[in-house]
């Protein structure tokens, strides 16, 4: 067996060991503490109607409704402010959070004929037209009643 290979084959096992240990661990905290807090999702701010509207009309799940509801009300509406909206803060991976979403739904409502626009430095949008099929759809929830 050459040098190399021992040494390799010697990291390995210490590596091993050290994954086993890790998951003793949280194995461990998760039997006394429950749920671990870190994979908690954090709370949202979500708009009474929304959820059901978006999940009737196009089979959105709550969170991609408040986005898509945002965008409705909010032309031209910012990550930041999206990301404000929904979790009550900014931060990167919130904002991140946000563009995987939007992705998401841009996929489900283009099947629909619906398009979401993404102007560079202006943020999100929707046509007129678009926006107009939306206030219908959210009809009756929020500020888009009446």
């Amino acid at each position: 067996m050459s040098i190399m290979t021992n040494y390799d084959s010697r990291l390995v096992r210490r590596q091993r060991a050290r994954i086993d240990e890790l998951e003793e661990e949280v194995r461990q905290l998760r039997e006394k503490h429950g749920r671990l807090a870190i994979a908690d999702k954090p709370a949202m701010k979500l708009t009474p109607g929304v959820p059901e509207a978006g999940r009737k009309a196009f089979n959105l799940t709550p969170v991609h409704s408040e986005i898509l509801y945002y965008i409705t009300l909010h032309p031209g509406a910012m990550v930041v402010s999206i990301a404000s909206h929904i979790y009550g803060n900014y931060t990167q991976a919130r904002r991140d959070c946000i563009q995987v979403h939007v992705c998401k739904m841009r996929k489900i409502l283009e099947k629909k004929g619906i398009t979401i626009i993404r102007a560079a430095g202006k943020g999100y949008d929707l046509s007129q037209a678009h926006r107009a099929v939306m206030r219908k759809v959210f009809a009756g929830a929020g500020e888009v009643a009446g």
